[in-house]
C-alpha cells in the first residue's frame, strides 16, 4: 500500500478553512474599529505623550483611519468610492509584500 504525504483537500477541509479566514477577517475588522477608537480618544497630545512627534502621530492617526475605513467598508458601514489602494497606502506598516 502506498503511503499518501500531505494532506487531502476535501469539501469539508476546504469549508472550515473559508470560515475561519471569513471569520479572522471579522475579527480584524471590528478590533481595527475599537483601535481607531481608542487612537482617536488619545488625539494628538496622547500621541506625542506616548513618544510620537507631531508628524509621526499625524501619520499614525492616518494609518488608523485607513484601516478603520477598510473595515467599515467590509462590515458594510461604509461605501468605497472613488477607489483608493488600502494597501498602497498601508505599505510603509505592512512591510514586505507577505506574499512573497
Amino acid at each position: 500500500m502506498a503511503t499518501v504525504l500531505g494532506t487531502n483537500t476535501s469539501g469539508d477541509a476546504l469549508n472550515t478553512k473559508l470560515c475561519a479566514l471569513a471569520q479572522d477577517l471579522a475579527n480584524v475588522a471590528y478590533e481595527s474599529i475599537k483601535f481607531a477608537a481608542y487612537v482617536d480618544g488619545q488625539g494628538q497630545s496622547g500621541l506625542q505623550a506616548a513618544g510620537m512627534d507631531t508628524a509621526g502621530a499625524t501619520a499614525f492617526q492616518a494609518a488608523t483611519d485607513y484601516l478603520k475605513t477598510v473595515a467599515q467598508v467590509f462590515l458594510g458601514q461604509v461605501a468605497q468610492t472613488p477607489a483608493f489602494n488600502f494597501s498602497s497606502a498601508l505599505a510603509n506598516y505592512i512591510g514586505p509584500d507577505p506574499q512573497g
